[in-house]
C-alpha cells in the first residue's frame, strides 16, 4: 500500500513491516508484526509474509484518509483498517478463527521508537515520572512502563505523542516494555519499546468469532511556540553552520606502524610476544613439522599474500615432532633466525600454516612478521557453518572457504541440498538449483582446505521443495497445506529414501544431517496418520531415519528443536506441541543421534543443552545465528556442558550467492567470523577486533599496505580537542563537534573543512543515535559530488558494535571509526536533520 503524507505525518503499511508512522521525519512506529500461532507458538496459523492481501488504497473522507487490507487462509481471517487525520493516527484489528484449535494472537501494535521517547516526562497508566534513559533490566513484565494500560503518554522533543486503547473484550489491554536490551533478532535493528498484546500469550477461541481492537496514536506540539518548531529543520538549528575549520600542515599526517600485538584469528591459547617484528631475508629458515607438512608447505607456498614464505629450505618432516597431544593443536614459533610449525595432526599442522599466514604485517621499511611463540587448540571439536546451495553457490562457498572458513580453522560445512538438481527426480529442483558436478567440486576443495561437507535434506517438516511438484502433494501430512510428509505413506518413504541414498552417495561424508525442526508449524498434524500421535508419529520416523543412514554406515544428525519445549528452557526456546510431547520425543529417541540445538537470542544462561545432556545425549551441537552475544554466549554454554561443537546458521534464502553480501543479511556472515574465535575458544574471549572489518578485508581484493610516510593536513575542528596517531597510522586532531539531528541538542546542522591539496580524506565520523540501517544520516560534500553518511553502511553510533558493509570504514581506537573518502579543496559535511545528528570527532587529509 502507497505511503500517505499529511501534515506532519506520513504513514505506510507493508504486509513485512506491518505500520510505521513517522513524525516530522522521525519514527514513531518502526514497524508493527502479527501473529496467529498455535498454542505455545508450537505452529504459525496466520503470518502476514505468507497471505495474499487486498487493498483498498487511501480514500479522503471529510478531513481524515481511510485504508483497508485484509487477507484470509486455511486458519484466520483478518483484517487491518485506518483512519488518519493530521494529528492521530488509529488503527483497527479485526480477527476470527476459521477453526476450533488452541490459538494465541500477538499483535505488536507498534515497535515504538526509543530514541524518541528516552528522557520524556511519561503520563497515564504508568508507575514512572520519565522514561529511563538507560534501558531497564528483567524478564518482560519487569521492564514495563506500568501496568496493561488504556493511555500512555509522552511529552517527547517533538511534542505530546499519546497511545490509546480500545477492545471488544473490555479486560483485554496491552503493555508497553522496555526492548532496549531484549536479546532477539525483532529488538536489534534500533531501540524500541514493544506495545501490544501478547505479551504474556493472548489466548483466542473459534468460539468467540470476530474479535477487533483498536489503537490510537495522537500528536500535539509542545505548548510554547519555541517548542511548537523545535525539531522542525533550522529554525531549531541555528545557527546553521560551524565557523569554517583550516588545517595545519603536517608532514608525516600518515606513518606505517605494524601492531604491537599480531591479529590472529581466532584467538590463541596461549600466545607470547618475543620481540619485535622479524624481516625475512633467503637465509630464514622455515621448518614445518608434523603429519600433513606437504600440505601445509603448499599453502604458504601458494597463498596470496605470503611473500615467498616457503621457501627451498623449508622441510616437510611428518612425525618428527608433536605440536601437543590435543586434537588439531598446533605450535608456532618465530624467531630471527628460524621459523618452525609444528602440528599434533594433519589438521594441527594446517592450522599452523594458517596462524602464519596472520601473523604477516608491514611496517615504513616494508614487510615484517611477529616475532612469538605459540600453543594453541580447540575448544570444541565441530566448528562448522550451515549454508544451502545453488547454480551459483560454488564460486561462493570456495570463497568463503579459501578466504575465512579455513584460516580461521572451521572444520564443517553443512549443506543444505534439498533442492539441488537430483537424478532420482530432476524435476523437484527450482531454475536456480545446483548441480552434482558443482557440489562434489567443491567437496575436494574443502577437503583440501581441511574442512569435511555434511548433506543436510529435510526429511519430514519443512518439505515445501518436495510438494512444489504438484504431484508430490499426494505425499503431505495435510493436503490443504502442504508442508509435513505423511510418513505412513510408504510411497512418499520410498520417494525420500532414494533421494537422501543420491544425496550420501554424492558427499560420502561421515555423517548425514535429516532436518526434522519445525515439523507441526504449518497445516494440521497429525492430519492423514492420525489416530497416531505428534510424539509417535516424530520418534518413529527419526528411528526410521536412523536405522537407513546406520545400514550405510553412516551417522545421523538432526536439530533439537520438536525433543523442547518453551516452557522447560526458557529463555531457550522449542517447538514441541507442549513439554510432555518434548520429553516423550526425548525419552523414546535413540541416544547415539547427535542433535543440533539452534537457540539464537543473547542469553544468559542456555537451559536447553543441559536438558538434552540429561536425557542421555551426549553428542550436542550449539546452533548460533548472527546476534554477537548469541554466539559467544552459546558457544560457552556448549562448552560447559561438554558439547561436540558449535554450527553457524544462515537463513536469508534457499538460494547461496555472494549478491547476499549486498543487503541486511550480511551480517550472518560477518557472525562467522565470531563463531570461528568462539566455537576455537568456547566464548571465552573478548576479541578486540571489529568481526565486520574482518570479514570485509578477507572478502575484498587483496591490497597492498603503504610501507612509506604520508604528508597531509589536520582539520582544526571547533572546541576542545586532543592530537593522537591512531591504528591506521594517522595523526588526528580530536574534537568532537555536534550536527544536529531532530532529537540532539540544539547546534548547526553543517560544517566546513578547509584541507587544500589533499587527495583523500579519513573522516572520524558517528550517528548521535542507532537507527535503521539503510537510513541517511547525511552527506559529505568534496568538489560538488556528494558522498552519503548511511547507517550501518559507512557509519554508526560509536557504541553499536554492528558491522559495516562499506571497505572504507575502519576502527582506529575503541569506539571511533574513520571513513576514507576522495579530498580535495573545501569539504562539507551536513546532517540530514533526522532521527540522528552527526558527532564529527576528527578529520585529516593525505597528500
Amino acid at each position: 500500500m502507497s505511503p500517505l503524507s499529511l501534515g506532519r505525518l506520513s504513514v505506510a503499511w507493508t504486509p513485512a513491516n506491518g505500520l510505521r508512522v513517522t513524525l516530522d521525519g522521525v519514527p514513531v512506529i518502526r514497524r508493527s508484526t502479527l501473529y496467529l500461532v498455535k498454542a505455545g507458538w508450537s505452529g504459525v496459523l496466520f503470518n502476514p509474509t505468507t497471505v495474499r492481501w487486498s487493498e483498498t488504497g487511501w480514500h479522503k473522507t471529510g478531513e481524515s484518509w481511510q485504508a483497508e487490507v485484509s487477507a484470509e487462509n486455511e486458519s484466520a481471517a483478518v483484517a487491518l483498517e485506518w483512519l488518519v487525520t493530521e494529528n492521530a493516527v488509529t488503527t483497527t484489528l479485526r480477527y476470527r478463527l476459521k477453526s476450533d484449535i488452541p490459538a494465541e494472537l500477538e499483535w505488536a501494535a507498534g515497535y515504538v521508537n526509543a530514541n524518541l521517547l528516552e528522557g520524556a516526562p511519561l503520563s497515564g497508566d504508568t508507575r514512572l515520572a520519565t522514561v529511563p534513559l538507560t534501558p531497564l533490566t528483567g524478564s518482560q513484565d519487569e521492564r514495563r512502563l506500568g501496568p496493561p494500560f488504556r493511555k500512555l503518554a509522552f511529552e517527547t522533543k517533538l511534542g505530546q505523542v499519546a497511545f490509546g486503547w480500545h477492545s471488544t473484550q473490555k479486560s483485554e489491554l496491552p503493555v508497553c516494555f522496555d526492548a532496549r536490551k531484549e536479546p532477539f533478532e525483532w529488538a536489534q535493528a534500533a531501540p524500541i519499546f514493544w506495545l501490544g498484546l501478547g505479551s504474556p500469550p493472548r489466548p483466542v477461541r473459534f468460539a468467540d468469532g470476530e474479535q477487533a481492537a483498536t489503537f490510537t496514536i495522537t500528536f500535539a506540539p509542545l505548548p510554547s511556540d519555541e517548542g511548537a518548531i523545535r525539531g522542525r529543520g533550522e529554525a531549531r538549528n541555528e545557527p546553521g553552520r560551524w565557523p569554517r575549520s583550516g588545517a595545519r600542515g603536517q608532514k608525516d599526517a600518515f606513518v606505517p606502524q605494524a601492531a604491537k600485538t599480531p591479529l590472529v584469528i581466532p584467538t590463541p591459547k596461549k600466545l607470547t610476544v618475543t620481540g619485535p617484528p622479524v624481516r625475512l631475508t633467503d637465509k630464514t629458515k622455515i621448518e614445518v613439522l608434523g603429519p600433513g607438512a606437504e600440505r601445509a608447505i603448499a599453502l604458504l607456498s601458494s597463498s596470496p599474500g605470503s611473500l615467498g614464505l616457503a621457501t627451498p629450505s623449508s622441510s616437510a618432516k611428518g612425525g618428527a615432532a608433536k605440536g601437543g597431544s590435543r586434537p588439531e593443536s598446533y605450535t608456532v614459533s618465530v624467531r630471527k633466525d628460524r621459523i618452525q610449525l609444528v602440528g599434533s595432526d594433519t589438521a594441527g599442522t594446517l592450522w599452523a600454516a594458517q596462524t602464519l599466514l596472520q601473523l604477516l604485517d608491514s611496517d615504513e621499511r616494508g614487510q615484517v612478521i611477529h616475532s612469538v611463540e605459540i600453543e594453541d587448540w580447540p575448544t570444541l571439536g565441530f566448528r562448522g557453518v550451515h549454508l544451502f546451495h545453488g547454480q551459483n553457490a560454488l564460486p561462493f562457498q570456495k570463497k568463503l572457504i579459501e578466504r575465512l572458513y579455513s584460516p580461521f580453522k572451521l572444520n564443517h560445512l553443512v549443506i543444505q541440498c534439498e533442492q539441488l538438481k537430483w537424478e532420482s527426480d530432476p524435476s523437484v529442483a527450482p531454475s536456480w538449483g545446483g548441480t552434482k558436478a558443482a557440489v562434489k567440486e567443491e567437496i575436494a576443495f574443502a577437503k583440501a582446505h581441511g574442512i569435511t561437507l555434511t548433506p543436510l535434506v529435510q526429511s519430514y517438516g519443512h518439505m515445501e521443495w518436495l510438494f512444489n511438484k504438484p504431484q508430490n502433494r499426494a505425499f503431505a501430512e495435510d493436503p490443504e497445506l502442504p508442508y509435513a510428509v505423511n510418513i505412513s505413506n510408504p510411497a512418499a518413504v520410498g520417494y525420500l529414501e532414494r533421494l537422501v541414498a543420491e544425496a550420501d552417495d554424492l558427499f560420502g561424508a561421515p555423517a548425514f544431517h535429516a532436518g526434522l525442526d519445525e515439523v507441526t508449524m504449518r497445516g494440521r498434524f497429525p492430519y492423514r496418520s492420525a489416530p497416531r500421535t505428534f510424539s509417535e508419529l516424530f520418534v518413529s520416523n527419526a528411528k526410521h531415519w536412523q536405522a537407513f543412514h546406520k545400514k550405510r554406515g553412516k551417522e545421523m544428525w538432526m536439530w533439537a528443536d520438536m525433543a523442547l519445549h518453551p516452557s522447560e528452557v526458557a529463555p531457550c526456546f522449542g517447538t514441541a506441541p507442549s513439554a510432555a510431547d518434548a520429553k516423550a520425543v526425548r525419552d523414546g529417541l535413540p541416544k547415539d543421534i547427535v542433535l543440533f540445538d539452534w537457540q539464537y537470542g543473547a542469553h544468559q544462561t542456555f537451559p536447553s543443552l543441559k536438558k538434552l545432556r540429561d536425557a542421555g545425549f551426549s553428542r550436542l551441537v550449539a546452533c548460533t545465528w548472527f546476534n554477537p552475544g548469541n554466539v559467544s554466549g552459546f558457544a560457552k554454554a556448549a562448552a560447559e556442558v561438554g558439547a561436540w561443537g558449535g554450527l553457524q546458521t544462515t537463513w536469508c534464502g534457499y538460494e547461496s550467492k555472494a549478491e547476499v553480501l549486498d543487503g541486511p543479511e550480511r551480517r550472518q556472515f560477518v557472525a562467522m567470523v565470531l563463531a570461528a574465535e568462539h566455537f576455537w575458544n568456547g566464548g571465552a574471549t573478548k576479541p578486540r577486533w571489529d568481526a565486520g572489518e574482518v570479514f570485509t578485508r578477507l572478502w575484498g581484493e587483496k591490497q597492498t599496505q603503504p610501507t612509506k610516510p604520508r604528508p597531509g593536513a589536520v582539520a582544526q575542528l571547533p572546541g576542545k580537542a586532543r592530537e593522537a596517531r591512531l591504528s591506521d597510522g594517522v595523526l588526528y586532531r580530536l574534537a568532537p563537534t555536534l550536527l544536529a539531528g531532530k532529537l540532539t541538542e540544539p547546534a548547526p546542522l553543517s560544517l566546513t573543512l578547509e584541507l587544500h591539496g589533499t587527495t583523500e580524506l579519513r573522516l572520524i565520523i558517528a550517528a548521535t543515535h542507532k537507527t535503521e540501517r539503510g537510513t541517511v544520516v547525511g552527506t559529505v560534500t568534496v568538489k560538488g559530488k556528494e558522498t552519503a553518511l548511511v547507517y550501518g553502511v559507512n557509519l554508526s553510533t560509536s557504541d553499536d558494535p554492528s558491522a559495516l558493509s562499506d571497505p572504507s570504514a575502519r576502527t582506529v581506537a575503541p569506539g571511533l571509526r574513520s571513513l576514507t573518502i576522495p579530498s580535495g579543496g573545501t569539504i562539507t559535511i551536513t546532517s540530514a536533520n533526522g532521527e540522528s545528528g552527526l558527532l564529527v570527532h576528527a578529520a585529516t587529509g593525505l597528500v
